[in-house]
């Protein structure tokens, strides 16, 4: 008999528009396996869809798995597991879809790689985010989920201790640089794409991938900054050229950036010079581009900490007198700014057990871009929560300690236009 398990089970937005879902999971052998999905109703599996899943050899001694679903053209939950053929059947979850078309709910998390907890302290975040805002529609990761990309068993106990929540929430993931340095890599490429299936862009996946989605009235790009392994920086050209027209083709009222390296940030991959030239080389290929697209909010991690600028400009100038309110968000004053005409770069902390504090060489010119910056120590995470409206957009940033899971620091923020 099979004793084939599956693991690190991962669910995406399979197409650009959000209407399928594309699944993956690993396993040690090259056996024959299923995804097996049903209406909510169904909770027995008797009218259950099975689809065959199709399996690749990814050279770090296990297979990747991967299958999606058929067209989903009205919002529904659905019952789903993995099955393999004489073998084991993954416990059957809900994965639920979004609930309405007019808001976009997701939780923020980066840099949760973590030898020592393996998943633990993110599974605290999840379990914090779930009780503050039980109906969010998806996962987004700033990239690093593993510290050791090529290293299954990495990925397997870290799916195994957050699966409650990323597999009943699609995950949107960028590509960390844990996915693409080579030191991280043992010997192999392709580790970061190896465990998601998306209809992707015609691309090379050695060193991550790049894609997006559009929900609700936001428009999300999910840049790979894993080029810099090939540009020394800045992203290839194919995808900027991609990029660029995905930004001036979307009809989304907001647009979203997420990927793993900062182009501001007041830790030491923004600020040291020996740590920084793909900050500065992102910084001389993108603001303007984001800046004459109307860009709202660009999203990274890498330096493990929480930050947030003013508005900045192309010229790197921050625009300090942009008008600000008080507005509300879920029970909690948020500081709104109103319309404004440039990106609000936000790094959400870290999900993880390697917290970091700001760079001793941060000039004052540099500070002065920043609107929030705060380090945090051993035994804290952190996360955001972030809704996307019509006429707004929210941002809850909470810290929590992972020995109590109280919440020990929050603060909002907003974006609003007219």
């Amino acid at each position: 008999m099979c004793t084939e398990k599956p693991f690190a089970v991962t669910v995406s937005y399979y197409n650009d528009i959000g209407t399928r879902y594309g699944f993956c999971w690993q396993t040690l052998s090259d056996v024959e396996s299923f995804l097996e999905y049903t209406d909510e109703s169904d909770e027995n599996f008797l009218r259950c869809k099975i689809i065959s899943a199709k399996s690749i050899y990814t050279d770090s001694s296990c297979y990747k798995n991967y299958a999606e679903t058929d067209e989903l053209s009205s919002p529904k939950d659905i019952w789903y597991r993995i099955r393999v053929k004489g073998g084991a059947t993954t416990r059957p979850v809900l994965l639920k879809t979004p609930s309405t078309t007019d808001k976009t709910r997701f939780v923020l998390v980066a840099d949760t790689q973590d030898l020592e907890h393996n998943g633990e302290w993110w599974n605290a975040v999840l379990s914090d985010a779930g009780k503050v805002f039980a109906d969010y529609d998806f996962i987004a990761h700033a990239g690093d989920i593993v510290q050791t990309s090529g290293l299954w068993k990495e990925w397997k106990a870290m799916f195994e201790n957050v699966d409650s929540y990323t597999r009943s929430h699609p995950l949107v993931a960028a590509a960390g640089n844990h996915d693409y340095w080579s030191g991280f890599l043992l010997g192999h490429r392709g580790t970061f794409y190896n465990h998601f299936h998306i209809d992707i862009p015609e691309q090379k996946t050695d060193y991550g991938a790049y894609y997006s989605v559009e929900l609700g009235n936001m428009f999300l790009a999910v840049l790979n900054t894993g080029d810099s392994m090939l540009t020394g920086g800045e992203l290839l050209e194919s995808q900027y050229q991609w990029l660029s027209g995905k930004l001036q083709s979307t009809e989304k009222a907001w647009k979203v950036i997420l990927m793993h390296n900062p182009m501001y940030s007041p830790g030491k991959y923004g600020t040291e010079i020996e740590c920084c030239v793909p900050c500065l080389a992102l910084r001389e290929q993108l603001s303007g581009l984001f800046e004459e697209n109307d860009v709202n909010l660009v999203i990274c991690g890498h330096d493990h900490i929480f930050a947030r600028t003013y508005p900045v400009k192309k010229n790197g100038n921050p625009e300090i007198e942009c008008e600000i309110k008080q507005t509300e968000f879920l029970g909690r004053t948020a500081e709104t700014f109103l319309n404004p005409q440039y990106p609000i770069y936000l790094e959400p902390g870290c999900a993880g057990n390697q917290n970091r504090y700001a760079s001793n060489k941060l000039s004052l010119k540099e500070r002065l871009l920043f609107r929030e910056i705060k380090s945090l120590n051993y035994g804290e995470v952190s996360y955001a929560i972030i809704e996307v409206e019509k006429s707004e957009l929210k941002v809850l940033y909470r810290v929590i300690n992972v020995q109590n899971e109280n919440c020990i620091f929050e603060s909002a923020f907003g974006i609003t236009k007219d």
